[in-house]
């Protein structure tokens, strides 16, 4: 079997972290090796990650330096020639990365493969949305900031992650960047079936930083679309002054729109996974109200599966 190299980023995890590296460990694809960066906790993180033993267990622990920062690192550090991006809360499913990859072996064109999830919601269950398979699909979703990959279900070809010079660092939401950018490489896909369970915070960068993450994505998908023209890419500093500073006040109000939808939603979640169907539905008629047209693509891509 070929090694695989699963990385791990992992900042302030100490309630989530074992149970995430024992589902990597107990994997029916055995043949990995799990590099792990510790970005500079201040809790029981560390000590948590030395106590398990196993050989195939990479540990390193450092001052904080940021999410870009720490992914490249652990891709620098990788052995094989396919990695598997994987978060300190979620839990993968024990054939996760056998399927990915026998997919991966057999697609030879496809340089970024993720899978279903389902959102693990205070220890409940809540199936999602079924993302994609086809890579025009994947694409065209990216560019609507739909999300039809999810970052830590990706495995992908290490080669071609190197000569992009890995991830963009600096950038909130640097994984629609990644995205956009391997695609010039070759294909994105996703499984059918279900590999991880993603757990929902309210607390997490999704939730918190907001602004900056719409920045990220806007910045990224505006840099694609002058790849696409043959033009030169911008820096960020430019983005912001010459694009996202300009915008009209429509523009504005519906990045407004966008957040308080995202926020809603995830309230929704929460509430149907503590049982209160009432609130649940209030919250989600909230985000679609605030943002129809993509809560309403949402609901109907459940529907249709």
């Amino acid at each position: 079997m070929k090694l695989i190299s699963v990385i791990l980023p992992v900042y302030n995890a100490q309630d989530t972290i074992v149970a995430a590296i024992e589902s990597v460990l107990k994997q029916t694809y055995s043949n990995l090796e799990l590099i792990i960066i510790d970005d500079g906790s201040t809790d029981k993180t560390a000590s948590l990650i030395e106590g398990i033993e196993d050989d195939r267990i990479i540990f390193k622990k450092r001052d904080n330096k940021g999410l870009g920062n720490t992914l490249n690192e652990l891709l620098s550090m990788c052995s094989g020639d396919l990695v598997a991006r994987m978060d300190a809360d979620d839990i993968c499913h024990p054939n996760r990365l056998e399927k990915q990859f026998k997919f991966m072996e057999s697609n030879s064109d496809v340089v970024l493969l993720g899978g279903q999830i389902r959102f693990l919601v205070n220890n409940s269950y809540i199936n999602i949305d079924f993302f994609p398979a086809e890579h025009e699909k994947i694409l065209a979703g990216l560019m609507n900031e739909n999300f039809p990959i999810c970052h830590p279900t990706i495995m992908f070809r290490k080669k071609e992650a190197l000569c992009l010079g890995g991830y963009t660092v600096g950038l909130a939401g640097e994984d629609l960047d990644f995205f956009l950018r391997i695609a010039s490489l070759g294909k994105l896909a996703n499984l059918d079936t279900v590999v991880l369970d993603y757990r929902i915070l309210m607390n997490s960068l999704s939730s918190t930083k907001k602004n900056e993450l719409n920045i990220g994505y806007s910045y990224a998908i505006y840099n694609e679309n002058m790849r696409r023209n043959n033009l030169s890419e911008i820096s960020y500093s430019d983005f912001i002054s010459f694009v996202w500073d300009k915008r009209t006040l429509i523009e504005r109000l519906d990045d407004f729109l966008k957040n308080w939808s995202r926020f809603f939603y995830r309230k929704s979640l929460f509430s149907r996974a503590n049982g209160d169907i009432f609130f649940s539905l209030c919250y989600l008629f909230f985000a679609i109200t605030i943002q129809p047209k993509r809560s309403l693509k949402r609901m109907l891509r459940r529907i249709l599966k």
